[in-house]
């Protein structure tokens, strides 16, 4: 039987704590301990788990294989395989297809993303996420816990990019920060046709634009959509369109907002999950928002 092979689908790795509701689980895990809190699991291990901020988005994902295997999704969880009963549970309830997982009993997991081929790496642990990004170049983002927005059964995709620091580098942003508006304004139009540097999500943002470029080659409506979410304004939009005429990507909707709060904006396009690296524009309680480590601290 020959072994299947990751690298022709979309393969996004999620620990239990992003798809599912398990910030109280964990609380009881730090006061207790590893056993007392495997012998609460296996006690509720009929009582399936409350979705958390990524499981919209995961379900969603899952839904893209309907007629063509597209995405492979993959738990890492540092739970062990007795305590993570409960959730593997908790996803048959929910119906979700999801054939492979890691169960590591308080290890790393990280050092698993390379071997499963991962383009996108979830986790509510911050160490991991930034140890995904800057020691393996794995796309990675943090999830921040927050109570989770209720199922969502549109079946549309909705995913929302920030820029500077996710889907390209943070340099704009490190002149923004060392010289200011204007400085950074006048940079942007001396570079206007030259392409970005990538960020650390371009590379997920490419197999998605794959994915889009599949359903619309064989003429079948496309079940996702994407934005980009700015801060930019109009005097950097030019380095934008150049940048993405260069990767030979699009994204469906873009708002350059000038320094606006995002939060809104990502509420009105019903993002699923929103991605930027700055923890205080994912606050808002109704966004389900991943920040995303810079590459260079």
């Amino acid at each position: 039987m020959p072994f299947y092979d990751l690298s022709n689908v979309l393969v996004v790795a999620v620990s239990s704590r992003a798809l599912y509701d398990l910030e109280e689980e964990h609380r009881y895990y730090e006061a207790q301990g590893e056993e007392k809190y495997r012998e609460r699991q296996m006690e509720l291990r009929d009582r399936p788990f409350k979705p958390g901020v990524a499981f919209n988005l995961v379900r969603k994902l899952l839904r893209l294989n309907k007629n063509e295997k597209l995405v492979d999704v993959v738990i890492l969880s540092q739970n062990s395989v007795e305590s993570g009963v409960r959730v593997r549970k908790t996803m048959e309830i929910d119906e979700l297809e999801v054939d492979r997982s890691v169960w590591s009993s308080g290890r790393d997991v990280g050092k698993y993303l390379k071997a499963f081929k991962v383009d996108l790496f979830l986790s509510a642990d911050g160490e991991s996420v930034n140890t995904a990004v800057r020691e393996q170049n794995i796309p990675a983002a943090k999830i921040i816990p927050k109570k989770a927005l209720p199922v969502n059964d549109d079946s549309q995709l909705r995913i929302a990019f920030d820029g500077d620091g996710v889907i390209f580098s943070s340099q704009s942003d490190e002149i923004y920060n060392r010289e200011g508006l204007n400085a950074v304004r006048e940079y942007e139009k001396l570079n206007r046709q030259n392409e970005l540097p990538t960020g650390p999500l371009a590379k997920f943002l490419f197999r998605m634009s794959k994915i889009q470029a599949f359903f619309k080659q064989n003429q079948q409506p496309c079940p996702i959509t994407t934005a980009l979410i700015t801060a930019r304004d109009k005097h950097m939009t030019d380095r934008v369109l150049a940048t993405f005429q260069a990767w030979d990507v699009a994204v469906d909707e873009a708002l350059f907002l000038g320094n606006l709060d995002k939060s809104d904006f990502v509420l009105a396009f019903d993002a699923d999950i929103f991605f930027d690296d700055k923890p205080e524009n994912l606050h808002h309680s109704s966004v389900q928002g991943a920040c995303v480590p810079l590459l260079n601290p």
